[in-house]
């Protein structure tokens, strides 16, 4: 890709941070350029984060119901933790 042509197109953080991408310049060596984002890959960070805040919610239920500790609600493990077995 040239070093025109990285895509600049919003990302998740809206503006707060840019990705390092590398592309080629006019003498076609690779150089760093800003990227404020890239539209398939936003698509495809919010779907992954909607499978972890479902994953959340199905444990958030759980608590409610006094089937696992609200401990699980809070630990960070919870987006490995199979709480289906």
């Amino acid at each position: 890709m040239k070093k025109k042509e990285v895509p600049q197109d919003e990302g998740l953080m809206e503006g707060r941070f840019e990705d390092v991408c590398y592309a080629l310049d006019e003498n076609g060596n690779y150089v760093a350029v800003l990227s404020k984002g890239w539209k398939p890959k936003t698509d495809a960070m919010l779907q992954a984060w909607e499978v972890v805040h479902e994953k959340v919610e199905q444990v958030r239920q759980y608590v409610l119901a006094g089937k696992i500790s609200p401990i699980a609600y809070w630990a960070p493990l919870i987006t490995i933790v199979d709480i289906n077995n």
